[in-house]
């Protein structure tokens, strides 16, 4: 689409021909219909054969391995609409018929483009028989867009819904101009009935998606200058759609928050700091896209937006207020060939694709047949635009070569921001979830073994002060001896760990594009199992076992599933430094105290470690408090000790592209042994790795611009 820029943008706009001359089939009606029947009942007879062919029983062991592949190919959380399931059987349409179609199609998307120009443009609305009034009333204007010209056509993808009617022909159901849903599952849909039906693929002779996608991703990644591309969601809608439409053009799937005006720039907010970007496609609602020019939280987004847009500094697809022709339908030209209907919301609707090529609008070669099953769910057809029936046809294309790997040893820093921080915190919130596990079961242990000995009732206020410390327990248990009834009551009045489960799960769907189909559904699983532990019982303790299966998962998968060198190194990076904040605070506060606690709070270290079959296997016999804290500070292959935390942090900053930023400031684990030095020695180690956290929040998750630091004079700011 690079050359949609108009000649010179300050020219008015001039659709291509006058609303009384759009394209239409000028056919004879009678002999249409009649030719239309045959080639459609035609395609059935091909469809139907090759049906009978693969048999009812492998065809619907062929319908559970496609939904399960599309499952796999996209675990997002779907809604709306389009979130049904996919049905193999595609739905036949004669080439003839649907040219005669993809005429009116295109003349009905150079309509809607010629409105939403003319509405704002200041063109001559008289044009298109639209009061003034009633266009300033409109839903979906936008008075801020009103301007000239953009660098590119205001209306970029055009989707319409059709009804079959029974005695042939089409009638139109509504416009989709704002934000067409639907494409993404079109291309998506297509690819899996080619390969879970490959002879019925091989019966027929498609007409090919492929050369107008090619055309689609050339066009846009020239009006792209070179920079990334983005579809931009606000979280809403079917992720799945909007994910699949981003893999279709090789663009980032990115969130208002992702993205910033920087002077007249916008730019992704990446590890590196602001990287510019120039096209957006927009599969959001109009409401809040800038809330510098239309109001509402600052948060859900990109203030400056609309300035960017009309001084031609960015491009976004469908621009803002594209929906208005949608609302003013009743006000475009009729069409014979698409007169208006009607249907019940249970009748199939076909939905077909429009997009706006440098050379005009274009069809998608098929669609999507939307209905719903008994049970009401809706179910997607793809719609098959067949040339002609000819077996010998090959039924898979020639493969590709394969790619090249790349030779890649650190992580890009082109990664958004946001979702590198969100997979820090889930390391995080994972580590403090896990830490709260393993401190209440022992503490669970040593309050049900109520006794007069001392020893006792010390190990019992260590843990009543860790508790607190970690905020599993209100602070007016400090200091006091309660039963371990009493602990029980304060966790099902407080419900911690159903905190830290929701936020680990809130933060495992921010980042969820970042996981494998595969690794989201085992994640999710493991979640889901302790949500429901956790809801079903009032006494967490109840709950702890599946809640430790929970964390298992998660390790595991992180372990085997998660790519070391990717994103998911944000994870291990949260969960060696929350690990490693844990454990220094953990000693300093068990060592602080008369000797008799010091060694009390050692052993009760290594418990809490589940380090005491190491300890035996290392050292053997009781624990002595001198040998338990090498074990605990300076064994480098035990994965709870502090040297084990700042060496996994010190290779994780190595593979990243700013190691020198970071890496630096890594302190080694304390090596004196002497009480008094080596306390104050853990709280510094975990101070230093509090800072080192503040700072990666600080410059790495959220950089500042250089034209915004403080103290730097206006000369800087300008060279």
């Amino acid at each position: 689409m690079a050359t949609l820029i108009p000649p010179d943008p300050r020219l008015a706009y001039d659709p291509p021909m006058s609303h009384d001359a759009l394209p239409s089939p000028m056919i004879d009606q009678r002999g249409a219909t009649v030719a239309t029947r045959a080639a459609e009942r035609a395609a059935t007879r091909i469809a139907t054969e090759a049906l009978q062919r693969i048999g009812a029983e492998e065809f619907a062991a062929r319908g559970v391995a496609l939904r399960r592949r599309a499952g796999l190919l996209s675990p997002m959380q779907k809604t709306g609409v389009l979130a049904g399931g996919y049905d193999p059987m595609p739905v036949p349409m004669a080439a003839a018929a649907f040219s005669g179609l993809a005429r009116s199609i295109v003349a009905r998307a150079w309509a809607c483009e010629a409105m939403i120009e003319t509405a704002y443009t200041g063109g001559a609305l008289s044009a298109l028989a639209v009061p003034p009034e009633t266009l300033f009333r409109a839903a979906n204007f936008i008075r801020p867009m009103v301007t000239g010209p953009l660098a590119a056509p205001r209306l970029g993808f055009y989707a319409i819904d059709l009804i079959r009617h029974p005695a042939g022909g089409y009638a139109m159901l509504r416009d989709h101009c704002a934000a067409p849903a639907g494409l993404g599952h079109a291309v998506m849909l297509r690819r899996l009935t080619a390969e879970m039906m490959p002879e019925m693929r091989a019966a027929v002779t498609l007409a090919s998606q492929n050369p107008l996608i090619e055309r689609l991703r050339e066009d846009l990644h020239a009006l792209a200058g070179g920079q990334p591309m983005a579809v931009l969601t606000d979280g809403q809608g079917d992720l799945a759609d909007i994910h699949f439409l981003a893999r279709l053009l090789g663009a980032l799937v990115l969130r208002p928050g992702d993205l910033a005006m920087i002077g007249d720039t916008m730019q992704v907010k990446t590890l590196a700091g602001g990287q510019p970007l120039r096209l957006i496609v927009r599969c959001m609602e109009d409401a809040a896209i800038d809330p510098l020019e239309q109001g509402g939280s600052p948060d859900r987004g990109i203030a400056g937006l609309f300035s960017a847009l009309r001084r031609d500094r960015a491009v976004m697809l469908n621009a803002p207020g594209a929906g208005l022709a949608e609302t003013l339908a009743g006000f475009l030209p009729d069409s014979a060939d698409l007169p208006m209907g009607d249907a019940p919301p249970s009748d199939a609707r076909y939905r077909f694709f429009a997009m706006r090529l440098a050379s005009g609008w274009e069809v998608l070669p098929g669609g999507l047949k939307l209905s719903h099953d008994a049970a009401g769910a809706a179910i997607m057809q793809d719609i098959w635009v067949i040339e002609s029936g000819d077996a010998s046809a090959s039924a898979v294309a020639p493969p590709r070569a394969a790619p090249q790997a790349p030779a890649q040893s650190r992580l890009r820093l082109d990664l958004p921001s946001r979702i590198a921080e969100s997979l820090y915190w889930l390391g995080r919130m994972v580590e403090r979830l896990d830490h709260a596990q393993r401190l209440l079961t022992v503490a669970m242990v040593h309050f049900a073994d109520v006794s007069g000995l001392a020893h006792e009732a010390t190990e019992r206020g260590l843990l009543t002060e860790l508790l607190v410390a970690a905020k599993l327990l209100p602070q007016e248990w400090s200091g006091s001896l309660r039963p371990a009834s009493a602990l029980r009551q304060a966790l099902a009045r407080h419900r911690p760990l159903s905190a830290l489960v929701q936020e680990v799960t809130r933060l495992v769907s921010v980042a969820a594009e970042r996981f494998s189909p595969r690794m989201l559904r085992n994640v999710e699983a493991a979640l889901a199992s302790a949500r429901d532990a956790l809801a079903i019982h009032d006494d967490d303790e109840r709950a702890w076992p599946i809640l430790a299966q929970a964390l298992a998962s998660f390790s595991g998968v992180m372990a085997e599933d998660a790519a070391g060198g990717g994103a998911f190194l944000f994870v291990e990076i949260g969960r060696r430094l929350e690990r490693g904040i844990t454990i220094a605070d953990m000693l300093a506060h068990l060592m602080a105290g008369k000797p008799a606690r010091r060694d009390l709070g050692i052993a009760l270290a290594v418990e809490l470690a589940d380090a005491g079959l190491s300890y035996e296997t290392e050292y053997g016999g009781a624990i002595a408090p001198e040998a338990a804290l090498q074990l605990l500070l300076h064994t480098a292959d035990h994965p709870r000790s502090l040297a084990f935390q700042t060496q996994a942090l010190q290779r994780a900053f190595a593979m990243l592209e700013t190691a020198s930023q970071f890496a630096p400031e890594m302190p080694a684990a304390p090596l004196d042994t002497a009480a008094g030095l080596l306390i104050e020695a853990l709280r510094a180690q975990a101070e230093a790795l509090r800072q080192l956290s503040n700072r990666m929040m600080r410059d790495l998750f959220a950089p500042r611009p250089a034209g915004h630091q403080l103290g730097q004079s206006s000369q800087e700011r300008l060279r």
